[in-house]
C-alpha cells in the first residue's frame, strides 16, 4: 500500500510483520493509540443484497456513449442517482444522515475527478485517464497525520507513534523507533464500506472512460 504522506509517497508495511520483526503483541495498532467508538454507527454485514441493488442502478444509469456535454452534466445525475439508490436501500443499511452524506461526497469526488479529466482527454485527443490515477490522488489529498504523538515503551525504548487518516479513517501508524521510521498499515479501524465504495467507483469510473472515448 503506497501513500503520499507529508508531500513524500511512502510505502505502508503490513503492521502483522512489523509485529512479528520487533515481537509485539496483537494489541499494537491503531486501536491502542486511537480507539473508535463503534456506538450508532451502521454496520454493512448483512447488507449485501441492498448495496448490490445500489451498485445495480448506479452503473445502469452510465450510457455506453458519452460526449463532452453530457459528461459537463453528468457529475450531479450520477451523485443524485447514487444519493436516491442509497436512499431507498436504507432501512436494510441504517446509515445516519452524516454517513450518507460522507458516502455521497467521496462518490462524487472521484466522479467528478474522473469526468474533468475525461473532458480534457477527449479535448486534448489525449490517452484517457485511468481509474487509478483519479482514485489515488483522491485519496492522497485527504490523508492526513494526527497531530498527538503517542509514546510506546518497547524494551526500555521509548517509540514516538503516529496515526494515519484518510478519507476513510484510521489508516495506518508512523512509529519512529531509536534508529528508524516505519509506515505501517492498519485497517482495524478503517471504514467498513471502503470495499464496496472502491469497487462502486472503479466499476463505474471505467464504464464513464469507456463510454467517452467511443
Amino acid at each position: 500500500m503506497y501513500l503520499h504522506i507529508q508531500g513524500e509517497p511512502r510505502h505502508l508495511e503490513d503492521i502483522r510483520a512489523f509485529r512479528e520483526a520487533h515481537h509485539l503483541p496483537d494489541t499494537f495498532g491503531v486501536a491502542h493509540f486511537e480507539p473508535k467508538d463503534f456506538t450508532g454507527l451502521a454496520r454493512i454485514d448483512d447488507a449485501g443484497p441492498a448495496l448490490k441493488r445500489v451498485r445495480e442502478n448506479v452503473l445502469t444509469a452510465v450510457p455506453d456513449q458519452l460526449s463532452v456535454q453530457q459528461l459537463m452534466l453528468f457529475e450531479d445525475l450520477l451523485t443524485k442517482v447514487f444519493h436516491n439508490a442509497l436512499i431507498a436501500v436504507n432501512d436494510q443499511v441504517n446509515l445516519k444522515t452524516i454517513e450518507i452524506d460522507f458516502a455521497v461526497n467521496g462518490f462524487r469526488a472521484v466522479i467528478s475527478a474522473v469526468i474533468i479529466a475525461s473532458i480534457r482527454a477527449s479535448l486534448t485527443h489525449s490517452s484517457p485517464p485511468t481509474f487509478t490515477e483519479c482514485y489515488g490522488q483522491w485519496l492522497n489529498d485527504g490523508v492526513r497525520v494526527s497531530a498527538q504523538q503517542h509514546t510506546y515503551t518497547h524494551q526500555a525504548v521509548n517509540w514516538s507513534v503516529q496515526v494515519i487518516n484518510t478519507a476513510y479513517g484510521r489508516a495506518g501508524l508512523i512509529v519512529q523507533t531509536a534508529d528508524s521510521t516505519h509506515y505501517l498499515a492498519d485497517a482495524a479501524l478503517g471504514c467498513p464500506a471502503e470495499g464496496f465504495m472502491f469497487n462502486l467507483l472503479k466499476s463505474t469510473s471505467e464504464r464513464i472512460i469507456m463510454g467517452a472515448t467511443r
